[in-house]
């Protein structure tokens, strides 16, 4: 899997969700942060169990597209009908994210040098 494609569309998702944080004034609370990262983190682990089959799902365009397409309509969902503190867990889960691909890209970095 590419790291470098996995964080783009991290960030295509994660952008127009921090804009709507700041747009609507939500308040960033730590539980929620906690959760969001907490939740990335259980998330990738139960993946981990199972690397080989997400690999190959994710390897196709059609999968990689239908996530990002998904996470973009329900954010845009989510603004309009979820509680805002919703809205700080799931962009706290994919700042964790883009936090582990590049803990993990440095450490891969660190092993070739």
């Amino acid at each position: 899997m590419s790291r470098r494609r996995d964080a783009v569309f991290t960030v295509v998702v994660a952008i127009p969700l921090a804009l709507a944080v700041v747009v609507r004034g939500t308040p960033i609370r730590p539980e929620s942060v906690l959760y969001g990262a907490l939740g990335t983190i259980v998330l990738e682990l139960v993946l981990l169990s199972n690397r080989e089959r997400v690999q190959t799902a994710w390897r196709r365009p059609s999968v990689q597209l239908s996530v990002v397409v998904g996470g973009a309509l329900l954010v845009m969902v989510g603004v309009a009908l979820v509680d805002p503190q919703i809205l700080v867990v799931v962009l706290s889960g994919l700042v964790t994210y883009l936090c582990l691909l590049a803990a993990v890209s440095i450490r891969d970095y660190r092993r070739e040098s």
